[in-house]
């Protein structure tokens, strides 16, 4: 599956585009720095984005000690499907790990959502900062 963002325009239309991440974190940052730039450069203005991708992730719950290794490199390690949405005001965000394994022919088996909210407020205090909010930044 292809990391994939989604942005919705003032003017009502929305885009959507397949990314090919790089492989630092400094890089992604600047990747959707980039394209957030690019995007007013057209004279386009974002509402809102959504970022779609694969990803590792490690449950705490049903894993002791689940911050001593990265997420790749963790051997209790999962896949999810993940998705990071927010709007320009940075006031509302959806959060979205979609855990699954792999069945017959490698086709997902979708296993009990880790996280769900969608369109959540967003509290200062409580607001974490991801590769979404490079596409914000002016």
């Amino acid at each position: 599956m292809a990391p994939i963002l989604f942005v919705g325009l003032a003017n009502g239309k929305s885009m959507m585009a397949p990314l090919e991440l790089p492989n630092s974190s400094k890089r992604r940052q600047m990747y959707f720095q980039q394209i957030g730039t690019q995007i007013r450069a057209n004279g386009k203005q974002i509402l809102e984005a959504a970022f779609v991708s694969e990803t590792w992730f490690i449950n705490p719950q049903k894993v002791p000690g689940a911050t001593r290794f990265p997420p790749g490199k963790h051997p209790a390690r999962q896949e999810a499907v993940m998705v990071i949405g927010r709007n320009a005001a940075n006031t509302l965000s959806t959060q979205v790990i979609q855990p699954y394994t792999r069945g017959e022919g490698s086709r997902f088996v979708w296993e009990e959502y880790l996280v769900a909210e969608y369109e959540q407020p967003v509290e200062s205090g409580n607001r974490t900062v991801g590769l979404l909010d490079y596409l914000f930044d002016e």
